[in-house]
Order: structure tokens, then C-alpha cells, then sequence
């Protein structure tokens, strides 16, 4: 995750490394910064929404496609035998 926020020049955001700077009521530079700081401050909350909710969705195909294959595998035959059939294992 902090690979992708870093990425995204996203990090220091996230981290607390930029504070939201002080706004000053009629200066126009302050006014910009703090409008500057909440848009990527928000970019970064959105990046790390997005990223959390892929894992999960990771996370979840993972454990169904473990289930799965828990569920093939008992009906898997051991090697060597065959259904009642009167066949003998080649060996």
C-alpha cells in the first residue's frame, strides 16, 4: 500500500509528513494552499480506499478459489485405484 501512495506522490499525505497548512483569512496564497493540500489529501484517501478494497476483493477470490479446491480434491481418486469395475492397476 505504501509503495502505491508513494507512487502516487500520495504518501506524505497519508503519513501526517504534510500537515494542512494554516489558513489566513485574506491571504490569497494561504487560501490556495489549503485548497491545494485538501485536493491531494483527498486524492490520497481516494487511493487508498481503492487499494484496500482490491485486496479484500483479492482476499476473497483467493479463499473461495481455496474452497474449491479443498472441495475437488476429495473427489479426487488416490492414484493406483479404480472404481469397482474388475480392473487391476497397471504397474
Amino acid at each position: 500500500m505504501q509503495a502505491v501512495l508513494i507512487k502516487n506522490d500520495a504518501w506524505a499525505y497519508v503519513s501526517g509528513f504534510f500537515a494542512q497548512p494554516t489558513h489566513v483569512a485574506g491571504d490569497a496564497a494561504s487560501a490556495s494552499a489549503t485548497k491545494q493540500w485538501k485536493v491531494n489529501d483527498s486524492k490520497a484517501k481516494s487511493d487508498y480506499t481503492f487499494h484496500q478494497s482490491q485486496r479484500a476483493e483479492a482476499d476473497q477470490r483467493m479463499r473461495d478459489l481455496e474452497g474449491r479446491l479443498a472441495k475437488a480434491r476429495k473427489h479426487i481418486p488416490v492414484q493406483g485405484t479404480r472404481p469397482e469395475s474388475g480392473h487391476q492397476p497397471r504397474c
